[in-house]
């Protein structure tokens, strides 16, 4: 983004959050858009993730694009190591943003998972 020292998070609050989604859409279609043109399919964007390239908003990409490739046990370690860092990071606003983002994360993994996953 334009400011890399800016903490670019998105809060949304009870009300009218239609500020804040204008500008998240804005950000998404000036920075995110062109950048992820780079990438053909979900294999070149992980095979990238997976070489320690710097990506915007890696933390939330990379576990995203695990599960959707299929590898669960993945997602859920790169959950948990992400979430240890952003605890660890200076950011109180972002480690409760991705607190929040990896436990709704792993409800949404847990509500598809079958009985034999879980054994």
């Amino acid at each position: 983004m334009t400011n890399p020292m800016k903490d670019n998070t998105w809060e949304f609050l009870p009300g009218d959050n239609a500020l804040v989604l204008d500008d998240l859409v804005a950000a998404i279609e000036i920075f995110a858009l062109p950048y992820l043109r780079n990438f053909t399919d979900l294999h070149s964007l992980r095979r990238y993730l997976d070489q320690g390239h710097s990506f915007p908003n890696a933390s939330y990409v990379l576990p995203m694009t695990q599960y959707a490739m299929g590898d669960v046990l993945s997602t859920r370690h790169s959950l948990s190591r992400l979430l240890n860092e952003a605890e660890r990071g200076g950011s109180p606003i972002y480690a409760k943003t991705y607190r929040e983002f990896a436990r709704n994360f792993e409800q949404f993994i847990s509500a598809r998972e079958s009985p034999k996953d879980r054994a």
